[in-house]
């Protein structure tokens, strides 16, 4: 209620900006907020009916589906009533029923007594249609669904015959071992040349083998089927279990089967297949330390899963999820992969690079295969990005400090020493390198922040920019103020040249401002609307900055110069320059 008390609240503030509008907007916005009211209402309304409607044809559905269950147990008990009544009726009806069921054990011994002396050549033709594919699981046409439906009737066989020996002496059920031996093998080759094909499904699909993904796909579903109806049949035989000991009800066996759970092993097999997939494309990176190699690398990702959704999903069943499977498997490999990367020692420039390659990530994800950044779980680096960009941002700090103060070391030491004189220009006029070569540093770390086409990263090296140039501005006005000091104070042992180092350092001042208001000019179009001002601000400032420091230096100029004139100053109009101007020849 307190939340949405401040809503309200926040949302009239929103709309009643200015006391006029008590008067002018009430009235319209009551009856807008009316309007809406009533089409919420009847929204409400007419969803609720909906749902009541609903649950109300269900419940009549169940209360239909009982009556129909409780007719067909009367009609299942009439059935079996009759049926016993109907055995009196008959003379010598316990001689004919004993007499059918040895007739039928008779068939049954007859066609386990062929089954038995054919299996082995049945085993044969198998084997011999079966080395072929083992030897290329690329053979074009193959005859897997043959393969597999014979196999299967002898699986069946060997199934249904151990289940009936069961209870024999162990002898029995060890030669009946021995003599299945042959087709344990055979459905044990079957079985892993069908996860191999499960493993290489991507080059089944480069090798123009469609049709073997079409007879994989359709053998896990008749393995699938199987197991279910074996299933079935033992939940059944469990859940009546009570009616054993009933008169007149016989429970029939159970399914022999063994289940084989075909659709999870094959999705066990193609995990384990993405799984070498990574390490074969990325593993070479890895060990080089190639970081961007690696990310340069990671084009196969979306190539593959277009592959997958305009050639394989098609051929699979839409219960299985092909491509969603496909999609979160790649996915959760790329997010381990960017995991062990964040733990290595990345210099700046991977930094940037890997942050850029998660935000082109998700985009492509979308605009490639349709699939947006909410379905993919979990999210890339943990959702810490900021702190990559404070490392970043660490880094480039560093490496700025340290260039620029080894840069202002040296030209400080010359503008102290002045053991030489300053550089000059082709036009005539002092200089010095540094404003080049420190804006060559800071171009550098801005280009390669904007190349990352994320503008708040730009606004944070802008910033830190913004800091050296401050910290440089300083420095040289302190040093200014000093070496001023010193000519002022002590010019006899005061180096010479001093005069020309500051004209070379205002200069250099100057250029500092030309070359920070190109900046400027350069990267607000690349800046976030939010930050636009702030970085105008922060780069207009340091122009100014370097301006003043420019006018420093013609101000120190003047002071010398005065100071060096005072002591003819202090003798005018003296006797002294009255006498001088006397005897003055004319």
């Amino acid at each position: 209620m307190e939340d949405a008390r401040e809503a309200a609240v926040a949302k009239l503030a929103e709309l009643l900006k200015h006391p006029d509008d008590l008067n002018t907007k009430v009235g319209p916005l009551a009856r807008k907020l009316a309007k809406e009211k009533a089409s919420i209402d009847a929204q409400l309304s007419t969803g609720v009916q909906t749902q009541l409607d609903n649950v109300q044809g269900g419940l009549e559905t169940l209360s239909s589906s009982r009556e129909n269950s409780d007719k067909i147990k009367g009609n299942m008990q009439l059935i079996d009533r009759l049926c016993y009544d109907a055995q009196s009726m008959i003379k010598e009806f316990p001689r004919i029923k004993k007499v059918s069921r040895i007739h039928q054990n008779f068939v049954a011994t007859q066609q386990k007594v062929q089954s038995l002396q054919e299996l082995y050549q049945r085993l044969s033709d198998l084997e011999q249609m079966f080395a072929p594919m083992q030897e290329d699981i690329f053979m074009y046409d193959s005859p897997l669904l043959h393969v597999h439906y014979h196999l299967f009737k002898l699986e069946e066989f060997r199934d249904q015959t151990m289940h009936q020996a069961r209870d024999s002496p162990h002898d029995v059920i060890i030669t009946l071992k021995t003599y299945f031996r042959r087709l344990d093998v055979l459905s044990d080759d079957f079985t892993q040349y069908l996860w191999e094909l499960s493993r290489n499904l991507l080059i089944l699909v480069d090798r123009d083998c469609g049709t073997t993904i079409v007879k994989l796909a359709k053998i896990i579903e008749l393995e699938e089927k199987a197991d279910e109806k074996a299933l079935a049949a033992r939940q059944a035989q469990t859940s009546h279990q009570d009616l054993q000991g009933q008169k007149g009800w016989r429970l029939a066996e159970g399914n022999p089967r063994t289940i084989k759970s075909y659709r999870v092993e094959f999705f066990e097999q193609l995990h384990q297949s993405l799984l070498e997939r990574f390490e074969e494309q990325l593993a070479p990176f890895k060990e080089a330390e190639d970081w961007m190699g690696a990310l340069d690398a990671t084009d196969f990702i979306f190539n593959d899963l277009e592959l997958v959704f305009d050639e394989i999903v098609p051929k699979f069943p839409k219960k299985y999820k092909i491509f969603p499977y496909f999609v979160l498997e790649y996915h959760r490999h790329t997010y381990d992969f960017l995991n062990h990367m964040v733990n290595q020692n990345l210099d700046a420039g991977t930094i940037l690079r890997l942050l850029r390659f998660v935000r082109d990530y998700y985009s492509t994800m979308s605009t490639r295969l349709g699939v947006t950044e909410e379905l993919l779980e979990p999210q890339l680096l943990d959702g810490q990005e900021q702190s990559l960009v404070d490392e970043y941002l660490s880094l480039v700090r560093s490496r700025l400090v340290e260039w620029t103060s080894n840069l202002m070391s040296a030209e400080s030491r010359d503008f102290v020493q002045r053991n030489q004189p300053p550089d000059m220009t082709s036009d005539g006029q002092y200089g010095m390198t540094g404003a080049v070569d420190m804006f060559q540093i800071i171009n550098q770390q801005i280009d390669v922040a904007a190349d990352a086409n994320q503008g708040k990263l730009l606004y944070l090296v802008v910033n830190e920019c913004h800091k050296v140039m401050k910290d440089s501005q300083s420095f040289w006005k302190r040093l200014l103020a000093s070496e001023t000091r010193k000519q002022l104070e002590e010019p006899e042992q005061a180096p010479e040249g001093f005069v020309e180092y500051v004209m070379a350092m205002s200069n250099d001042q100057i250029k500092c401002a030309d070359f920070a208001e190109e900046i400027l000019n350069r990267i607000i179009p690349l800046v976030e609307g939010k930050y636009k001002a702030q970085v105008q601000d922060k780069l207009t400032t340091a122009v100014d900055g370097y301006m003043q420091i420019a006018a420093s230096g013609r101000e120190a100029l003047l002071e010398v110069t005065f100071n060096d004139v005072k002591p003819v100053f202090h003798e005018l109009f003296t006797p002294r320059w009255i006498i001088a101007k006397i005897l003055l020849p004319i």
